[in-house]
């Protein structure tokens, strides 16, 4: 299942209300045609999607994408956010591009309790650094709320864009790895042994 442009752009639309994010207008581009993926240049790559985190000023292309695993036992589902200029060129810290990407395979009974939908939209919010959606469910007598997928708060740290652009603008120092290891002890002398 491949998560058209359109269809993220709708997703989108229907969260941004709540959240602090805002689709970009106009989009950029699309990539030029036979522009290798690993040459950094302007444009949104196939089914991407830009959008500006308002509480930061900074331009995202978002992705999320699912295909069915060789076991045919779910879906796997694919997510990326990379940091962006107006026109689509992915941004750099140093030499280092400002993307994350992450995946996370639904089984079937998860797809059918909440949807192919709505588990995308996840995975999105995720890579942006936004709440995930809550859901209610009942574990021993009790109603808890929790994200639809459970996942970690590290984890959700791990995958955010936000979370990499806060530590690009805190770590642009270098540091040399010699100053960090310590001095070796000089080795001592052997004692000569009585006779």
């Amino acid at each position: 299942m491949t998560t058209s442009s359109e269809e993220l752009s709708s997703e989108i639309q229907n969260t941004e209300s709540t959240m602090s994010y805002q689709m970009m207008s106009p989009q950029p581009a699309a990539r030029a045609a036979g522009m290798p993926d690993s040459e950094i240049g302007p444009g949104l790559y196939p089914n991407e999607v830009g959008v500006t985190l308002t509480d930061i000023n900074q331009a995202v292309a978002i992705y999320v994408d699912s295909c069915v695993p060789d076991n045919n036992a779910g879906l796997t589902f694919y997510a990326s956010a990379r940091a962006i200029s107006a026109d689509g060129t992915t941004q750099l810290n140093g030499t280092t591009q400002l993307v994350t990407a992450f995946q996370h395979s639904s089984s079937q009974a998860e797809i059918a309790t909440y949807g192919a939908g709505p588990i995308g939209l996840c995975m999105m919010l995720a890579a942006l650094g936004e709440p995930v959606t809550q859901v209610q469910v009942q574990s021993g007598g009790e109603t808890l709320t929790q994200g639809m997928i459970p996942w970690d708060a590290n984890f959700l740290l791990s995958v955010s864009i936000r979370t990499m652009l806060e530590l690009a603008t805190t770590s642009n120092t270098s540091i040399n790895a010699a100053t960090l290891l310590p001095s070796p002890s000089p080795t001592p002398s052997p004692t000569p042994s009585p006779a």
